[in-house]
């Protein structure tokens, strides 16, 4: 398909009269167009009914956006092209499904966020194009059903995601070149070809199981679920600095449903992060103290849904 964006940034001007200032807009906008032509391919191969193999190729456009007070103000176009070859199945009699994919992306001017000094108001978030990067890896999951009551499923997903080619200025130095800890004439750029992209697990994975039956005595039904999650080390900077990153965490939910007989009430009992681990989901530069901050998942959480269908 065809791809086409056009951004627009109206220049403001402010009268030098004694008067108090009154907005303007010019009649002239900037304007800047960009346009990309996005092919896609799919081939599929059928084994048989229950066995189908694929490789698909496609590529992926974000048009590119005027940043206001940046120095420079226009991002250009982030391009990736997407390749990936994968199988999808049902096997032991349809009691298994397995699907299992091989991918790899090569992005071209990747749109970036990163925190610079702002002054007295501590750090901003700016954007930038990363020159290029890759993304590569294999991932499957499966649902096994050995029983006509017991359901097992899982995920598990291997991510080599590196930058290729991406100088940027690390914020970090920025604060200590104010601080005179490092000379003002210092080149604080840097190639961070080889680091981590921001929040891609190297190793990650799931895995759980549910049980339904009827409970005893009774003509209610049940279903308990239990599941882990595990994701590896990730980091939330560019520069892959462990302060401003999650270290590897496994979590476990689980979740227990009762319903009637007519199927219009539910008692649903659950708790998430059982064992309340500790788990950011974002970290950032707060001032030029160094003081970091980050957000954080909820710890150990559980409760008592009841419902009612009408």
């Amino acid at each position: 398909m065809w791809g086409h964006a056009t951004a627009t940034r109206i220049k403001r001007a402010i009268p030098t009269t004694g008067r108090l200032p009154v907005r303007q807009y010019s009649r002239s906008p900037m304007k800047k167009s960009f346009n990309e032509f996005s092919p896609s391919v799919r081939l599929e191969w059928h084994a048989d009914k229950d066995v189908m193999f694929y490789a698909s190729f496609s590529e992926g456009f974000k048009s590119g956006i005027f940043l206001s007070g940046q120095r420079s103000p226009v991002l250009e176009p982030e391009i990736v092209d997407a390749f990936e070859l994968g199988m999808k199945g049902m096997f032991l009699d349809r009691q298994l499904q397995l699907n299992a994919a091989a991918f790899y992306y090569d992005f071209t001017d990747l749109q970036q966020g990163r925190s610079v000094p702002a002054g007295s108001s501590g750090f901003t978030l700016v954007y930038e194009n990363a020159a290029s990067a890759e993304i590569q890896g294999v991932e499957a999951e499966f649902t096994w059903l050995p029983t006509d009551n017991l359901t097992i499923f899982g995920s598990a997903t291997y991510l080599d995601a590196v930058f290729d080619d991406y100088v940027s200025t690390d914020p970090f130095d920025t604060v200590f070149q104010q601080l005179g800890l490092i000379g003002p004439g210092v080149d604080l750029s840097q190639q961070l070809s080889g680091n981590r992209m921001v929040q891609s697990p190297e190793w990650s994975w799931t895995l759980g199981a549910t049980l339904d039956f009827v409970v005893p005595g009774t003509e209610w039904t049940a279903s308990t679920t239990v599941s882990a999650s595990f994701k590896d080390d990730i980091y939330f900077s560019q520069f892959n600095h462990e302060e401003l990153g999650q270290e590897d965490v496994t979590t476990v939910n689980a979740n227990f449903l009762l319903t009637s007989p007519d199927e219009k009430w539910t008692l649903n009992a659950w708790g998430k992060n059982l064992t309340d681990e500790t788990v950011y989901m974002g970290t950032f530069i707060l001032n030029s103290s160094r003081t970091n901050a980050g957000f954080m998942a909820p710890p150990r959480t559980y409760g008592v849904t009841l419902g009612y269908k009408f």
